[in-house]
């Protein structure tokens, strides 16, 4: 009956520890969908992740987001940013200039400005994929 009893604390301590993981978030602060790609989506026209206007997009517990461009389309054309990484449970903040990446205590580790693409038609990701 002891071993029975201290097995089920050591789950529990296990399962508490576990819970404390920290998911990723991305919260979009704009008025339009912006559009989360890696390298791949990108080529392939797709998008990974859709953010709608002044929503969140929390990711998996205790995970980051590595290698990822944001991008969205507005009445003044075409916005992306370069490759930004999210630190495990950290988060970022997309506004209509820039991208600020933060770990999971609040303190900012990068930022990505957004650069206007001068095209006549924005380039992916395709409508409906």
């Amino acid at each position: 009956m002891k071993k029975l009893s201290l097995a089920l604390v050591c789950a529990a301590a296990l399962m508490l520890a576990a819970g404390t993981a920290h998911a990723y978030a991305i919260y979009n602060h704009l008025d339009y969908t912006v559009c989360v790609q890696n390298s791949a989506s990108q080529f392939f026209l797709l998008c990974d992740i859709r953010i709608k206007p002044h929503r969140v997009h929390n990711g998996a517990h205790g995970s980051g987001l590595k290698h990822h461009a944001a991008m969205w389309k507005g009445d003044g054309g075409c916005w992306i940013t370069d490759y930004f990484d999210i630190p495990d449970g950290g988060y970022a903040r997309i506004d209509t200039s820039r991208v600020k990446i933060y770990k999971h205590d609040g303190r900012e580790v990068d930022s990505k400005d957004f650069l206007r693409m001068d095209v006549k038609d924005c380039p992916g990701p395709i409508p409906g994929k």
